[in-house]
């Protein structure tokens, strides 16, 4: 795995996370808004490809891009970043990708949309839980500022960015299966664990 593209493609991803937001987002009835997640495909993409090792590590640094660049707001209207819940997420989804891909064919054009689904559920999961433990640590025992949560509507909004991220995958995880060699991972049919 070359960490120069991934970093390259880390905040190129990062960047169409937030650029590309209100372009691509989908507006639901009472004010929703649903757009991709790049980071989310790009971590799934190289979790699907590089070692063990490079994998978690490659999760864990996107998913503190998705906790950087994710802002609550408190009472006040300040802005509130928690630095961590995305991460853990990203990591389990990783985890459990390392897990699956020996028994996925990567050639197989729905691998990735399925992969995505599979390890955004769980990132969304750990990332609400730990989100709700500490909005509800917080508001128990005032040692953090209390900031606007509802975990079921960060479940359901979660879900559908999900959705939305596992159409993009298919174009995205093509044009990096192209780029292969930029990327520095051996290509096999069967996707295998090193």
């Amino acid at each position: 795995m070359n960490w120069i593209t991934f970093l390259i493609l880390a905040y190129l991803f990062a960047g169409f996370d937030l650029g590309l937001h209100d372009l691509l987002a989908v507006r639901f009835a009472g004010g929703t808004v649903i757009a991709p997640s790049f980071v989310l495909v790009l971590m799934v993409c190289y979790a699907s490809m590089a070692p063990a090792y490079q994998t978690m590590w490659s999760a864990l640094l996107l998913g503190l891009i998705v906790d950087l660049t994710a802002r609550f707001s408190d009472p006040t209207g300040s802005s509130l970043i928690i630095v961590g819940p995305n991460a853990l997420g990203f990591m389990l989804g990783a985890a459990l990708i390392l897990q699956m891909r020996s028994m996925m064919y990567r050639r197989h054009p729905f691998v990735m949309p399925i992969l995505t689904l599979l390890a955004g559920i769980a990132a969304v999961i750990l990332a609400v839980f730990l989100i709700s433990v500490r909005h509800a640590l917080g508001a128990w025992s005032g040692w953090y500022p209390s900031f606007t949560w509802s975990a079921t509507t960060s479940l359901y909004d979660g879900f559908f960015i999900i959705l939305y991220s596992a159409v993009i995958s298919l174009p995205i995880s093509w044009i990096l299966q192209r780029i292969n060699p930029i990327l520095g991972f051996q290509m096999h049919s069967r996707i295998h664990s090193h």
